[in-house]
């Protein structure tokens, strides 16, 4: 019999329990009194067992407990026995926890029956393996009896040793059979989840939250990646928070939300996405402009879905708009990293579109200039003027603007179109100081440089010098007369003949050949200079008209004025604007700076 067990240790309470148990219990069916003598007698020995000997409570609650009914259960267990089960639930071992639920649920007394599936399901995550903590849960969840308390107890007891990824298979399949309600709401077992926002607003500590944006970072949820990007952003980590930029940007626009996508994917630099964005949106001109180079077939494609709003341009009668929009798509074509049929398939199309909408404006603008009144002609040649420009002409737009009357806009556009000639030509007219800067400065563009000098001189700007090609100077100071202060005859006016010093020299030998052929300029004498200083040979003559200066004689080069003309180039004489008449007297004389050949004297 089941009492037949040694009762060495034994408080006499619970022998005479036991005994009592044993008498009660002999009725083979236990109806009315009897039953109510048995539960009374159940209900005594199973507290005093607990509290002496768990083991024997355990053969008490597998032996005679199977008698009992639910109700006997419910008599055994009374008011003052179920606080004093509560009271052992506290500090009770395994086998008492299990004896103490076991009989609550027999009695249907919930609240004691939770207490002790709590307390034995904490004491299996301190101490049992995933295995037995698993059977455990799972039991209690089955019978309907496993609570969200229990199971965070649980989990957060077994979570303190042991890591839920190092049984992730037996996990794993346990939460796929959780009801999510009964998910504890712990940051390892959102972490083991992969719900990355749940893991971020738990993550206490640094390595915590590096850790659950990990877990952000390969989430599919956009939830977790927008919660991962605030908590980068609070953190201040500017490479992540980049990061799930992108990831955000990639969800959204993967879920059709480009409108909300953009502003992730340009945070976070990646005009790929943005030009995707902008091209669900309908935008195709920005997603044109923000496309990557490395893709050109699908510049291409974009560049082709540009035309609709050309046409819509044109329609319109804004040509010279349209004429832009086929420059800027044009342009955005050449930034293709490789050229590809497509591309150069799209370009020439384009090309194609420039030309028809040149010609049907041209068209409409001559005949539009031919109805036109004389008064209103220069508006029509204004507004023809702006069409050329916008079309890529120049040239012809300076000529209309010319024909306008507005000199400013020529002159611009012929420096534009590189004509500095004619940029000079229709300023002619201006004698302003302004004026003759806008000319000088399109002189010193076109390389004439000593034409600039002189514009410059008018103004007595002798401090900006004219600049050869290579960006160096001509000389070191304004034009000006070489003879100035040095008494006795001067020579032509300032400007027209200077020193024939070495810096002089070497400025003329610098300029192109037409300027050396060409009369008195810079850094060259004119005819009657040459004539009075050189001899027969071309030797500077001296004062006495020698060939080498006498004692005593000065040595310093004076004019000696223009042969056979009996005076000097200072002399009164004929003059035209200021400068003295050069007589027509055979064949020019050598000028001894271009080429001296060195002359061979007789021994």
């Amino acid at each position: 019999m089941w009492l037949n067990r040694s009762s060495d240790g034994r408080p006499r309470s619970l022998r005479k329990a036991l005994k009592v148990v044993e008498q009660t219990f002999r009725p083979a069916l236990l109806t009315g009194r009897d039953l109510d003598q048995a539960a009374e007698a159940f209900g005594r020995a199973l507290v005093e067992a607990l509290e002496h000997d768990p083991a024997l409570a355990a053969d008490l609650l597998e032996r005679p407990g199977r008698r009992l009914p639910a109700e006997g259960y419910a008599a055994a267990l009374g008011p003052a026995r179920r606080a004093a089960l509560h009271e052992v639930v506290g500090h009770g071992d395994r086998t008492v926890l299990t004896v103490i639920a076991e009989a609550a649920g027999r009695a249907g007394d919930l609240a004691l029956e939770r207490a002790a599936g709590g307390r034995l399901a904490v004491l299996a995550g301190e101490q049992d393996t995933a295995d037995s903590l698993v059977s455990l849960l799972r039991r209690r969840q089955d019978a309907g009896l496993l609570d969200l308390d229990t199971a965070t107890q649980a989990l957060r007891a077994y979570t303190a040793r042991a890591a839920l990824a190092h049984d992730a298979a037996l996990w794993g399949a346990f939460f796929d059979h959780l009801a999510d309600p009964l998910v504890p709401d712990l940051y390892p077992v959102k972490l083991f989840l992969g719900r990355g926002g749940d893991a971020v607003r738990l993550a206490d500590n640094p390595v915590r939250k590096r850790e659950a944006l990990d877990c952000c970072a390969a989430s599919q949820h956009l939830d977790d990646v927008l919660a991962a990007l605030e908590l980068a952003r609070t953190e201040g980590w500017s490479e992540r928070a980049r990061d799930f930029h992108e990831r955000a940007g990639e969800l959204l626009l993967a879920a059709g939300r480009p409108a909300e996508a953009l502003a992730h994917c340009e945070q976070a630099g990646r005009r790929d996405l943005v030009s995707h964005c902008h091209e669900q949106l309908g935008d195709h001109r920005s997603a044109l402009a923000a496309c990557p180079a490395q893709e050109p077939d699908r510049l291409a494609s974009l560049a082709a879905a540009c035309h609709p709003d050309i046409d819509d341009q044109v329609q319109r009668g804004d040509r010279i708009a349209a004429l832009g929009l086929v420059s800027d798509i044009l342009g955005q074509l050449e930034r293709a990293a490789r050229p590809t049929e497509r591309v150069a398939g799209a370009a020439a199309e384009l090309q194609g579109l420039r030309a028809a909408v040149v010609a049907v404006e041209r068209r409409r603008l001559d005949d539009l200039l031919r109805r036109a009144p004389a008064e209103d002609r220069p508006t029509v040649h204004l507004e023809w003027s702006r069409f050329e420009e916008a079309a890529g002409h120049p040239a012809e737009a300076a000529g209309h603007a010319e024909d306008a009357g507005d000199l400013y806009r020529a002159h611009t556009l012929f420096r534009k179109a590189e004509r500095f000639g004619d940029a000079d030509r229709v300023l002619k007219s201006e004698d302003s100081a302004e004026g003759r800067a806008a000319r000088a400065a399109s002189r010193e563009a076109g390389g004439d440089l000593l034409g600039a000098a002189r514009l410059h001189e008018q103004d007595g700007r002798y401090g900006r010098r004219a600049l050869r090609p290579g960006g160096r100077r001509l000389g070191g100071g304004p034009l000006s007369d070489p003879l100035e202060g040095r008494g006795g005859d001067r020579g032509p006016a300032a400007g027209t003949v200077p020193a024939q010093d070495g810096r002089h020299r070497r400025a003329r030998r610098a300029l192109p050949g037409r300027h050396r052929a060409q009369g008195t300029r810079l850094g060259r004498p004119g005819a009657a200079e040459v004539a009075g200083r050189t001899g027969r040979r071309g030797r500077p003559r001296t004062a006495a008209g020698t060939g080498g200066p006498g004692p005593g004689r000065d040595r310093r080069r004076r004019p000696q004025g223009v042969r056979g003309a009996g005076r000097g180039v200072g002399a009164a004489g004929p003059r035209r604007d200021g400068r003295p008449l050069r007589r027509r007297l055979g064949p020019r004389p050598r000028d001894p700076l271009v080429r001296r050949r060195p002359v061979r004297r007789a021994p």
